[in-house]
């Protein structure tokens, strides 16, 4: 009889401690597992795995590219960091993509000089993705606020990195920013209890900050119907309304063939 007893009492303990860890709640969180917040933003150099270029073991690479004031490059800038996160290239070769004269950082300008000031269109920024030949794949998505955000946390969970295309209502100026992660509220179970209220992005057009792993957040309002706010880290919270995600895939296979 005592078994039975403690048999019930340890079930009745275990049912208790399940249902105060379901209701426990959590701030999080999820950045791309390739970047390393710290006293600059980087990225594992094995993350570069396709560049052939040595780097010193456990050292990141600072990852975030800066537009200027005056240039309308922050699609360029984008696709720079999306190719650093990926692995396809090294920052330290795409920083010097003005002057190289071979490899994918001179193919990156060759496509897309001509769009450093006048500022490029998701479509044109597909293209010049395709047509660096490294294996990439992309994905598009047109739709309102919560169709492109269900479809870059989506594509996120799987791994993969989403270029953003956002505007703002105000000015009808359009922006790229590199999502690299989500925020929001963990209850209980780590794969069904996790509620999205934020993307994560880095954004060129401000400086990168610090012991964090992004300079911007994309605030989801489930009951807001006028917009998402955008909060850059930098700057007083505007609203925008998003216009288009890229999921951006690296083919491994591809990407060593090009570097062999």
């Amino acid at each position: 009889m005592n078994k039975v007893i403690n048999k019930a009492s340890d079930i009745g303990t275990a049912n208790k401690l399940t249902s105060l860890s379901a209701k426990r709640q959590w701030h999080v969180q999820r950045l791309h597992h390739n970047i390393v917040p710290g006293s600059y933003l980087g990225v594992m150099p094995n993350a570069a795995r396709f560049t052939g270029i040595k780097q010193r073991a456990g050292r990141p690479i600072r990852l975030h590219f800066r537009q200027s004031d005056v240039d309308g490059a922050c699609g360029i800038h984008t696709i720079a960091m999306a190719l650093a996160v990926l692995g396809i290239a090294s920052p330290r070769q795409l920083q010097k993509m003005t002057t190289a004269r071979s490899g994918i950082a001179k193919k990156l300008w060759d496509l897309a000089q001509d769009y450093y000031f006048s500022g490029m269109e998701t479509r044109q920024l597909c293209e010049i993705l395709l047509a660096l030949d490294v294996g990439l794949r992309v994905r598009i998505k047109r739709a309102g606020n919560k169709g492109i955000a269900e479809f870059t946390q989506k594509h996120l969970t799987a791994g993969t990195i989403v270029i953003v295309a956002f505007s703002y209502p105000k000015s009808g100026d359009s922006h790229f920013v590199l999502v690299v992660g989500v925020e929001g509220m963990q209850t209980g179970d780590a794969r069904t209890g996790f509620k999205t209220d934020a993307l994560l992005v880095l954004d060129p057009g401000v400086e990168e900050i610090a012991f964090c792993g992004h300079n911007g957040r994309l605030v989801l309002h489930p009951l807001k119907h006028a917009g998402i706010d955008y909060d850059s880290c930098v700057m007083a919270v505007e609203t925008v309304r998003l216009t288009s995600a890229i999921a951006v895939y690296a083919s491994m296979a591809r990407a060593e063939e090009k570097h062999s």
